[in-house]
């Protein structure tokens, strides 16, 4: 799945800006809800969210639709932007595009090397 600081700065992003980036060759993650057959201890069919990925294959004028290219070789054709389709390539692929708009500054970003210097307060967001 995609880290929280790319969830929350592509979510935050107007409608306007992810349809004027997105291009033909970004890697996309996708959620999809799975019903289990089972029922859980409340007598409801479970729920598991799962993320797929796959690449922009092609984008309408205006990018208000995409068509999405999964990697078990399955396509679709997606209204965008939409909640559960996050342009992101962190283990998950390389861009093939420009990408820089859907990636959180540094400030924002997970600092894998340990030397995180974040304050309390951002910690907690």
């Amino acid at each position: 799945p995609p880290t929280q600081e790319v969830l929350r700065w592509i979510r935050e992003m107007s409608q306007k800006k992810q349809r004027k980036n997105v291009a033909k060759g970004l890697r996309v993650k996708v959620r999809f809800v799975k019903e289990s057959s089972t029922k859980n201890v409340h007598g409801r069919k479970s729920r598991k969210l799962k993320w797929y990925g796959g690449v922009i294959d092609g984008t309408n004028s205006g990018g208000r639709r995409i068509k999405i290219k999964y990697d078990d070789g399955t396509a679709e054709i997606a209204e965008f932007p939409d909640k559960d389709i996050i342009i992101d390539a962190v283990e998950n692929g390389r861009h093939r595009a420009d990408a820089h708009a859907f990636v959180p500054p540094p400030q924002l970003r997970d600092d894998s090397d340990g030397d995180d210097e974040k304050s309390d307060e951002e910690e907690g967001e």
